[in-house]
C-alpha cells in the first residue's frame, strides 16, 4: 500500500471532486491522507510523496518547500490560469497577489498536471514537467442516463458564480433579445442569483437556485430536465484555459450545451457562439427534438469513449509510477 499526502486547500469544492481526492481516491494500492493546513514534517515523512492542489499562498508554498526538504516527489495541480485572471473576477487581487508564490511553488514541483492544453502552454515554461490531464466523467459513481424526451423542459440553465458576473455582462443584451423572442422558455441560474437580468427577464420565466454541492450536481440537474445549459464567458486569455466542465455537466443532465467559442468547447454537439449570442441560442431553442437528441447524443459519444474518468485515471496510475516512484 502506498501513501499519498493531499494537501487539498478546497477541500470539498469542485476541484476536490474533477481532481483531487475524488479521482486518487480510486487508484487500487493507493493509501490517500487529505489535509487542509498544518502540514508538518511528520505527515510528510509518513508518505511516499505529496499532490498540492492549486497552491497560490505563502502556506500552501511552505507545504511545497518542507516536502522538497524531505525528500519527497511533489505534484502539483492547476485548473485554472491564474497568471491572466481578469479584473472583473471576484479573486483578481487574490491571485494578482500571489503570482510570486505560484511561481516559486512551479519550479520546486517533478510534475505538474493541468486541465486544458492552452494551460499547459502557460505553464511549461515555469516548471520542469507538465501534464495534460483533463477533467472527466466520473463513471465509478455515476452512470450517463438517456434523454428523457417526455419529461424534458423548455428550460436554459445556467450554473456558475458571483465571479462570473462579468462574463454575463458581457452577453447580456444577447440573452435578453433571445428571452423576449421565445417567451415560452423559462431560464434558471443556478448558484447565484445576477441581478443584472433583473427588470430584463419577465419574473415568471426567471428563477434562481442555490448552489448544489458537486457530488449532487449530476443527479439534481438529470432532475431539472433542462433542455440547455448555457456557458457565455468573455474571450480572454483566462477563459481560453478553462476546461469543459459545465458541458460534461450539461450532458449527463440530457441538455445540450451553448457556449462561447473558446478551444475547450469546440466539442462535437456543443453550438458555440463567437459574435452573435442571440442567434445562437435561438438555433437551439428552435430545434426539435430530434435534432436536439442528435446533438446530445454526438456530445455523449464524445464524452463516454475520451473523457470517462475511468480512462483518464490511467495518466494518474502512470504519474504515480513514473514520477512519483509508486510501483
Amino acid at each position: 500500500m502506498k501513501h499519498l499526502l493531499i494537501a487539498d486547500h478546497g477541500r470539498g469544492n469542485g476541484t476536490s471532486f474533477y481532481r483531487g481526492v475524488v479521482p486518487l481516491s480510486y487508484i487500487d494500492g493507493l493509501d490517500i491522507q487529505v489535509v487542509k493546513d498544518g502540514v508538518d514534517w511528520i505527515d510528510i515523512h509518513q508518505a511516499q510523496g505529496v499532490y498540492v492542489q492549486r497552491p497560490f499562498t505563502k502556506g500552501h508554498l511552505s507545504i511545497c518547500e518542507l516536502t522538497k526538504r524531505c525528500r519527497k516527489p511533489l505534484w502539483i495541480d492547476y485548473d485554472d490560469n491564474f497568471f491572466q485572471c481578469p479584473s472583473y473576477n471576484g479573486a483578481y487581487e487574490t491571485y494578482a497577489n500571489s503570482k510570486l508564490y505560484i511561481d516559486s511553488a512551479l519550479r520546486l514541483a517533478d510534475v505538474v498536471t493541468v486541465s486544458t492544453p492552452r494551460l499547459k502552454e502557460e505553464l511549461i515554461p515555469k516548471t520542469k514537467c507538465v501534464i495534460l490531464l483533463p477533467n472527466a466523467f466520473d463513471d465509478y459513481m455515476y452512470e450517463f442516463q438517456p434523454r428523457d424526451k417526455k419529461n424534458v423542459k423548455n428550460v436554459i440553465h445556467w450554473r456558475g458564480t458571483p465571479t462570473h458576473d462579468g462574463d454575463l455582462l458581457e452577453h447580456r443584451e444577447a440573452i435578453v433579445k433571445a428571452h423576449k423572442e421565445r417567451l415560452d422558455w423559462a431560464w434558471v441560474f443556478v448558484g447565484h442569483k445576477p441581478h443584472l437580468f433583473d427588470g430584463h427577464i419577465s419574473k415568471d420565466r426567471l428563477a434562481y437556485q442555490h448552489w448544489i454541492s458537486t457530488p449532487d450536481m449530476y443527479p439534481e440537474f438529470y432532475k431539472m430536465r433542462p433542455n440547455i445549459l448555457m456557458v457565455p464567458l468573455k474571450d480572454n486569455a483566462f477563459n481560453r484555459s478553462k476546461s469543459n466542465i459545465a458541458w460534461i455537466e450539461a450532458t449527463a443532465a440530457g441538455a445540450v450545451c451553448v457556449a462561447s467559442d473558446l478551444p475547450e468547447f469546440r466539442r462535437p454537439g456543443v453550438r458555440t457562439c463567437s459574435f452573435d449570442w442571440m442567434e445562437g441560442l435561438l438555433s437551439v431553442m428552435s430545434m426539435n427534438e430530434k435534432e436536439l437528441n442528435d446533438m446530445y447524443q454526438k456530445s455523449l459519444n464524445y464524452i463516454h469513449e475520451n473523457l470517462r474518468l475511468s480512462h483518464i485515471n490511467k495518466i494518474r496510475y502512470e504519474i504515480l509510477k513514473e514520477v512519483m516512484g509508486y510501483s
